[in-house]
């Protein structure tokens, strides 16, 4: 049905798929890649403890694994999908004056990746904009 009306969003790709697994799994892989950090930390306070040098590559990449982990734990772990339930216009900013980018219609599927007021936050076409939250059908599940 979303074929023959031209509907976008239904598509099955790459992102949608990412965004599932990572919503579903969010909280082993959390934990995961806690428990490694946990393990690396070990080891380097072993080897301090036995004065063993600690080589410099040692210390970047645990830098590097900080870093991935603070980025991991601010990215949103839910996101939901929408269905456009009248034209609508995409907006650069989450305001009534901002400048509008761009155009939807009705029976389309957007993916939701954040809320400031009355305005959904949405990658189209890989940009972010935002769209009026009275104007989508909010998925549940």
């Amino acid at each position: 049905m979303a074929l023959e009306n031209k509907f976008t969003g239904f598509e099955r790709s790459d992102l949608n798929f990412i965004l599932v697994l990572y919503q579903q799994f969010y909280i082993f892989i959390l934990y995961s890649v806690i428990l490694i950090g946990i393990f690396i930390l070990i080891i380097l306070f072993r080897k301090k403890i036995y004065n063993k040098k600690i080589l410099r590559r040692h210390l970047i990449l645990v830098g590097l694994f900080i870093v991935f982990l603070l980025v991991f734990i601010n990215v949103p772990n839910t996101y939901q999908s929408a269905i456009i339930n009248k034209s609508t216009y995409f907006r650069e900013y989450p305001s009534s004056g901002s400048p509008i980018i761009g155009s939807i219609e009705k029976g389309n599927k957007i993916n939701i990746f954040g809320q400031e007021d009355i305005w959904l936050k949405v990658l189209w076409n890989r940009k972010i904009v935002y769209i009026h939250k009275n104007d989508t059908w909010i998925l549940n599940g």
